[in-house]
């Protein structure tokens, strides 16, 4: 069985200290993991370094905060 795990952030806090542990457990059990991540870091070379699948892709964020990052919507759609 294949299954794909998500992480936003590339940083090896706790979250990803235990997606890292899981998905390690999983694939020692015969499951398929592939990971997918938002940013290079620290998180990449430790799923590199246990031979688990990690592809990064470019993420734009949403999120808005305040007045300034309102007006630069249009410019985030374009990019």
């Amino acid at each position: 069985m294949k299954i794909l795990f998500i992480t936003h952030y590339g940083r090896l806090y706790g979250a990803n200290r235990s997606l890292l542990d899981l998905v390690y457990g999983l694939k020692n059990k015969g499951i398929e993991p592939h990971v997918l991540s938002f940013e290079k870091g620290e998180i990449v070379r430790a799923f590199k370094k246990k031979e688990i699948d990690i592809k990064i892709i470019k993420s734009i964020p949403w999120i808005v905060v305040g007045l300034r990052e309102y007006l630069f919507v249009p410019f985030r759609i374009l990019r």
